[in-house]
């Protein structure tokens, strides 16, 4: 039997078990989920998607009954990314018991819980028993104001199929692909060098590629001479582009930083390294790095060679090399990601980055 609250500022007494919500219409709220990602119902609405809401909380035994239906039928209708938004509201459970909730049931949708105003919107909604399972199509009509019973993921189907909303089948994410994963580049005075990321859409059908954005830095990132980290662009099916990509960053000492690029599927991140070559003379060493930016090893050939230091970003020696004659192999493999420096007998230096 479905669990009923009471509300310590107001008594809602049940009428009609099959409608825990006498409304028809919507109620907005805007406020965050457990992860402080932002929820606002209405702008999800007006893009275009119907949103299914469940009401739960931890303790409920019939909400641990049907949240395996629940969040099986999320993929059977394409993970939030096509004719409906799932969430789930719980009135009692703090983020850390969400999280709990969230990690034994797999649940990939928001889950709203009490810092992101859970009783407020369940009281709102005039809810008093979980779990209670609501549909609100784009127009703001709660055409479903309980699915009850759930004894199957099909039951979820059907009912949201009566509804107009087809099934679809999740994006293979890894099937978007954003190459490479780390960029190396260049920033002498005022003028940026550039890097091209290769964005490759393989799925079944275009993706959005809503902001290129940086907490670390300022960015662009260039189509065809258009900023997309303003303007947004779609990426059609089937089709490989190309960002021109550069960065400002916030002091002329080296250092990493991560570029984002927020899609339908999700955020994608490069991880970007910076070396400042404002003041530093050009082609000081006389030897060569090779791969640049590194995984596993580096390659160092040059002229007597002779013992090699690595110094990291921060000029602290972290290894010494003997090498015999003109080239050097190091493993860099237990070295962590970043920006060194290599060093010879004869004082000449090279910076090398470190990206595994």
């Amino acid at each position: 039997m479905k669990r009923l609250f009471t509300f310590i500022s107001v008594m809602v007494f049940c009428f009609n078990l099959t409608a825990q919500t006498n409304l028809t219409e919507a109620v907005d709220f805007n406020t965050v989920d457990s992860h402080g990602n932002p929820i606002h119902l209405f702008e999800i609405l007006d893009k275009g998607q119907a949103v299914l809401i469940d009401f739960f909380f931890l303790s409920c035994g019939d909400c641990v009954a049907t949240i395996p239906y629940i969040e099986e039928s999320y993929h059977a209708f394409g993970c939030n990314k096509h004719d409906v938004f799932y969430m789930e509201i719980s009135p009692y459970d703090n983020d850390a018991a969400c999280q709990t909730w969230i990690d034994r049931y797999g649940i990939e949708y928001p889950t709203i819980g009490t810092s992101g105003g859970g009783m407020d919107i369940l009281q709102a909604y005039g809810v008093y028993a979980c779990p209670t399972t609501i549909l609100i199509t784009p127009d703001r009509q709660i055409v479903m104001q309980d699915l009850w019973p759930i004894s199957s993921t099909q039951d979820v189907i059907n009912a949201l199929e009566s509804h107009g909303i087809e099934q679809h089948d999740c994006f293979p994410t890894e099937q978007f692909l954003v190459t490479p994963d780390s960029l190396h580049l260049y920033f002498h005075g005022c003028t940026p060098h550039g890097e091209i990321i290769t964005v490759a859409n393989l799925t079944s059908e275009d993706v959005v590629i809503n902001r290129c954005y940086s907490e670390n830095f300022r960015v662009e990132c260039l189509y065809e001479g258009e900023n997309i980290a303003e303007t947004g662009m779609i990426v059609p099916l089937g089709e490989t582009i190309e960002l021109e990509t550069f960065a400002w960053p916030n002091t002329q000492k080296d250092y990493y930083g991560i570029l984002n690029i927020d899609t339908d599927l999700g955020i994608y991140t490069v991880v970007i390294y910076y070396e400042s070559t404002y003041d530093v003379q050009e082609n000081l060493a006389s030897f060569s790095i090779m791969p640049n930016p590194a995984n596993d090893y580096i390659k160092i050939e040059g002229k007597d060679l002779g013992t090699v230091g690595i110094y990291n970003a921060l000029g602290q020696k972290v290894e010494e090399f003997n090498s015999v004659g003109s080239d050097l192999r190091i493993s860099t493999a237990s070295l962590p990601n970043g920006i060194y420096y290599a060093k010879t007998a004869q004082g000449k230096t090279q910076r090398f980055v470190i990206a595994h």
